[in-house]
């Protein structure tokens, strides 16, 4: 798994540098792409989606070597084009899956641990902390979902549809934040544990290793 991280990085390494060769207009061309393709899901093996993105990065340059725009070279609606290069992509495996879900709410989790500690005591809700990290994940699933879909979907905005899509994102981020709101407020406090001191800040202790070992395994495998 580290070594796919490590390789998915050098690409998007040389994907950066090459994209330094792009004239403004074909740069915007293929940022634009870029973006639509990376939040097709959170699913897919990034090193296969910045292989793909090399190649069409490595075509565009060759046609503004040729005195052609990416516009004039690839001749179709970069939309539909995108659409084609993300059914090349492999279908996530439910491996892959699991562990990026896991991932999110790990991160989730350690968040609601360090919100709900203080010197003098750390609350624990079991149920509280699961639906916190599922609502983490939804989050973050449907902020790529948004963005993807919204990459195309106004090449020429309007005053009206930036206003609009400045209401949606306000109601939006209310909905998320009233959902963590209301999923705190309907827990049964009955279920609360809490630990004091010492033992939250042995627990505290084992976290805050736990996370360094794991940070520092990744870095000695790349």
């Amino acid at each position: 798994m580290n070594k796919e991280i490590n390789h998915a990085k050098q690409w998007v390494l040389k994907n950066t540098r090459l994209r330094e060769q792009l004239t403004n207009e074909n740069k915007a061309y293929y940022e634009k792409l870029l973006l639509y393709i990376r939040t097709a899901g959170i699913f897919y093996e990034e090193e296969e989606v910045e292989q793909l993105l090399y190649a069409i990065l490595s075509d565009i340059v060759m046609a503004q070597e040729n005195n052609e725009t990416a516009v004039d070279y690839f001749e179709e609606n970069p939309k539909e084009m995108a659409n084609l290069i993300i059914l090349r992509l492999e279908k996530p495996k439910f491996k892959k899956k699991l562990t990026i879900a896991g991932n999110i709410f790990l991160i989730s989790s350690f968040f609601y641990l360090i919100g709900n500690f203080s010197m003098a005591k750390v609350n624990f809700n079991p149920i509280l902390f699961f639906l916190q990290g599922i609502l983490s994940f939804i989050v973050v699933y449907f902020t790529f979902f948004y963005i993807h879909k919204k990459v195309y979907s106004n090449d020429f905005p309007t005053k009206k549809s930036l206003l609009l899509n400045t209401f949606y994102l306000g109601l939006i981020g209310c909905c998320v934040i009233g959902s963590f709101i209301l999923i705190d407020l309907v827990t049964p406090p009955n279920l609360i544990v809490t630990i004091s001191n010492p033992f939250h800040f042995i627990l505290f202790g084992i976290l805050t290793i736990v996370g360094a070992s794991y940070i520092g395994l990744k870095k000695l495998n790349k």
